[in-house]
């Protein structure tokens, strides 16, 4: 039989290794440019080895008009909310950490209110 003991091993290590992809995730389908609707932004990071890259600080930005900086949890995952710009455009996300960049467009639309 197959001695338990040697029948393959797991190598724990506290190496960090460098960040490689960053996914930037919008919640909602719609988004009203309205100024007071919130506006949630998930940011996932993962390594050089396609692992989730915990305990990571990120700075994530809207349209140049806010900007935070967060830190991923556990699971490499990160929370930001930002207030919906007023104006109705395209506003671009911005997530970095050092030179690792990524960008995403996001169109907001005018409200229409019907009374």
């Amino acid at each position: 039989g197959v001695n338990p003991w040697r029948a393959g091993f797991v190598r724990l290590t506290d190496t960090l290794y460098p960040l490689s992809r960053i996914e930037v995730h919008v919640g909602g389908d719609r988004h009203r440019a309205d100024g007071i609707s919130p506006v949630v932004i998930i940011v996932c990071v993962y390594d050089s080895h396609g692992n989730p890259r915990p305990y990571t600080p990120l700075s994530v930005s809207l349209g140049g008009l806010a900007q935070v900086e967060v830190v991923t949890d556990q699971w490499g995952c990160a929370r930001a909310q930002f207030l919906s710009p007023g104006t109705a455009g395209t506003y671009t996300v911005r997530v970095s950490h050092g030179d690792v960049i990524v960008s995403r467009d996001i169109a907001y639309s005018a409200c229409v209110h019907v009374w």
